[in-house]
């Protein structure tokens, strides 16, 4: 799962919304070259992704709720997130890192590991 978190949901839409269609564009380059493109072409928009939560993105309260909302629907008691992808620079990267870990992962605390 992408996850990209800035200070409000605006920024974080901006510029993880450019950065995850730079990506999408550089994974599906090749695929188009060899004539393969229209295996992608119906793939669902960034903010569909979002909407669905199969990206999360947006200010930390945003990331908090949709990560919350995924691990009791699906029961889940682990999650692995993609932090960096498309054009966000190393700068936008860390600051998003560190809202991740400073203002999302402690409402996850309680939450029980698998033995």
């Amino acid at each position: 799962t992408h996850v990209y978190v800035a200070d409000t949901d605006e920024q974080a839409r901006a510029e993880g919304g450019a950065a995850y269609v730079q990506f999408h564009e550089n994974f599906t380059r090749r695929y188009v070259e060899i004539g393969q493109g229209d295996k992608y072409a119906h793939r669902p928009g960034f903010e569909q992704l979002v909407k669905e939560h199969r990206i999360l993105c947006g200010s930390p309260d945003t990331v908090r709720k949709a990560l919350q909302s995924h691990f009791a629907l699906t029961g889940a008691n682990h999650f692995v997130g993609a932090f960096t992808f498309g054009s966000l620079s190393f700068e936008q990267t860390q600051h998003s890192l560190e809202l991740f870990s400073k203002e999302v992962m402690p409402a996850f605390n309680t939450i029980r590991l698998a033995a």
